[in-house]
C-alpha cells in the first residue's frame, strides 16, 4: 500500500487490487472513506480534460497541475499530477 501525506494528519492510501486500485482516506489508522476504481480510469482522468472524478464522499478535482482531494465537500489536501501519476505507475 502506498501512502501520500495530506493536510491535518490525513493520508491518501493507494492499495492495488489487480487492475483496480482502492483509494482510502486514513486518519490515525482509521479509514474515513474509500473508493475502488480501475487504474485506466484514473490515468485517463489525470491525462484528459475531465475536471472531476467521483461523486459522493470522496471526490477528486483537477486544477492545472494539481489534484484536489475532497472529503465530505471539504478540501483535505492537494497532490501534484506528476506525483499521483508516479504513485499509480508503481
Amino acid at each position: 500500500m502506498k501512502m501520500i501525506g495530506l493536510n491535518n494528519d490525513l493520508e491518501l492510501a493507494l492499495e492495488p487490487l489487480g487492475n483496480r486500485v482502492r483509494l482510502v482516506i486514513i486518519k490515525d489508522d482509521k479509514e474515513l472513506a474509500c473508493r475502488k476504481e480501475y487504474v485506466k480510469n484514473l490515468q485517463r482522468f489525470l491525462m484528459g480534460d475531465e475536471e472531476n472524478l467521483f461523486k459522493g464522499r470522496l471526490q477528486l478535482f483537477k486544477f492545472k497541475d494539481e489534484v484536489e482531494i475532497i472529503l465530505n465537500k471539504i478540501t483535505i489536501g492537494k497532490i501534484s499530477l506528476s506525483n499521483l501519476k508516479a504513485y499509480l505507475a508503481m
